[in-house]
């Protein structure tokens, strides 16, 4: 469990979205290893890790157990069985204790589904379907309440207790969730200011002479710190007395052991290319189940095709079968029919927008 805190606009999303290789390289500099070897490229790399993002991404009209599936179709290999994809849901619904609501819709705008820490589970699912063997979070107990939000991390501390790593950043966790990690990484101003085991956080500030009480919360200790350091302009100070401390040169005296070769690095063979055709019914698939399930929409826009359909034949019934004016009027129904088309698929864009999110995750 390795949590990355700091004040807002301190550098953690930026940093994990660095280390999750989801940002531009030609704006980085510097290196990002992994086991300490270079990081392998985009196309691989990606398949090694998952990342959930602050926001949910789901499906308001599928089930927990239609979500994750849908996940797994799209993104395990298509080498895979039904049935092999089908186990893996399985298992990591029971992993994340998911059983209880698997069948039950996640829920939309205007009709109650899960609740939210099931939610956050059912996204943290759909990125365990590929056996990540890094998860990163950005900010996974952002909406929830203190209970739910607890139940969270410790789902998260199992899962880095069966060979996961986890990586996330975190605002102002509760004690009993702090408690939880095992390091911590603190950044102000894009500057590190401690980075080491969580339970000499306070230890590491007393000795810089910052004084704490023991009835406090070591993270609402430290993020009122920086924040009132950041006030004082001494945030440099903080990150001078890091580069000077025991910690930093243990982490440089690690990377100056580690003997790695750009041409040696270990990489996951790609996978095969995705079927096409397999992920386009996929898609389908479940594009056809949102549309049913959405019971008004559906009958709304038959409705609404209904009537335009009865008042264009009745505007245009017994045309004369002249050469001059029931040219024109024929021709004129035959534009009102096809702009009418034309306007009607504009239903697909607010659906479109919504998803989109979905499929550049």
């Amino acid at each position: 469990m390795n949590a990355i805190l700091g004040p807002t606009g301190g550098g953690k999303s930026t940093l994990l979205d660095i280390l999750a290789d989801r940002k531009d390289r030609r704006n980085c500099t510097g290196e990002v290893l992994l086991n300490g070897q270079h990081r392998p490229a985009q196309s691989v790399f990606r398949k090694m890790v998952g990342y959930v993002v602050q926001d949910d991404i789901l499906s308001g009209t599928l089930t927990v157990h239609e979500n994750i599936f849908f996940s797994a179709n799209l993104r395990l290999s298509y080498t895979m069985t039904h049935k092999q994809r089908l186990a893996r849901v399985e298992e990591v619904i029971e992993q994340l204790s998911l059983h209880s609501c698997a069948n039950t819709r996640i829920g939309t705008e205007f009709k109650r589904g899960v609740s939210g820490g099931e939610r956050k589970r059912t996204c943290i699912a759909m990125e365990l379907v590929l056996s990540p063997k890094i998860l990163f979070l950005d900010e996974p107990t952002t909406g929830l309440d203190a209970s739910t939000a607890c139940d969270v991390m410790k789902c998260l501390k199992n899962l880095s207790r069966n060979g996961c790593t986890i990586v996330f950043s975190i605002h102002q966790p509760r004690q009993s969730i702090f408690e939880l990690f095992d390091t911590v990484l603190l950044l102000s101003n894009g500057r590190i200011v401690y980075l080491g085991p969580s339970n000499s956080l306070h230890t590491y500030f007393i000795d810089h002479g910052f004084p704490y009480r023991e009835s406090n919360n070591p993270a609402d200790f430290v993020l009122d710190l920086l924040i009132q350091e950041a006030r004082n302009d001494r945030i440099k100070t903080l990150y001078e007395a890091y580069l000077n401390s025991s910690m930093h040169n243990l982490m440089i005296n690690r990377l100056k052991d580690i003997s790695y070769d750009s041409n040696n690095a270990r990489v996951q063979e790609e996978q095969p290319f995705r079927n096409i055709a397999s992920d386009l019914f996929y898609v389908s698939q479940r594009t056809l189940r949102n549309a049913i399930r959405n019971s008004a929409l559906l009958a709304w826009q038959n409705a609404v095709a209904i009537i335009l359909a009865v008042l264009t034949g009745l505007l245009y019934y017994q045309l004369p079968q002249t050469i001059g004016s029931g040219v024109q009027n024929r021709l004129g129904g035959l534009f009102f029919v096809i702009v009418n088309q034309i306007f009607s698929t504009a239903t697909a864009l607010e659906p479109f927008i919504k998803e989109r999110a979905l499929f550049i995750h």
